[in-house]
């Protein structure tokens, strides 16, 4: 595998999960200097532009991030396309992409979740329409897991 320079991250909707690792990784990208690594995110099921949700964009501002004028996107041929790494959220999410997408994927280094790509078992788990406290774990899970993928891009890909 070659530099990469887009990293695409994909959740279910668009409005929660995959919008706080592209924005926690944009502000991971920013403290480092680093302008040519270019980060989206995108949902499987994203029929409308719908913003962050609440609980969500509460834990984003609290951390010292802004999903300001967020609006859901779908994820589409373009994006996987313009990717050179695909993150999702579970390994589910990542057989639904590499099913509906099959046709594109020999353009892509890779798809993988974003658990396995770190070597740790499991999933990110969805806090929809639990507590905010569930949220806050989320984002603090994902924030590692960001840092440790980002370690080992710069480590076998940079």
């Amino acid at each position: 595998m070659g530099k990469v320079n887009n990293i695409l991250f994909v959740c279910t909707s668009n409005a929660c999960r995959s919008v706080m690792a592209e924005l926690i990784m944009g502000k991971l990208l920013e403290k480092k200097h680093i302008s040519e690594v270019q980060v989206r995110s995108r949902g499987l099921v994203a029929l409308f532009p719908e913003p962050v949700l609440q609980k969500a964009e509460v834990v984003i501002e609290k951390n010292g991030l802004a999903a300001d004028g967020h609006c859901a996107k779908q994820l589409a041929q373009e994006d996987i396309e313009w990717a050179d790494l695909i993150f999702t959220m579970s390994e589910e999410q990542r057989q639904k992409v590499i099913d509906e997408f099959e046709s594109v994927f020999e353009l892509v280094y890779g798809i993988d979740t974003m658990k396995h790509f770190v070597e740790e078992p499991g999933d990110v788990l969805d806090p929809y329409g639990k507590d905010v406290i569930d949220y806050e774990y989320c984002f603090r899970e994902i924030e590692r897991l960001v840092e440790k993928i980002w370690n080992k891009i710069e480590e076998e890909y940079q």
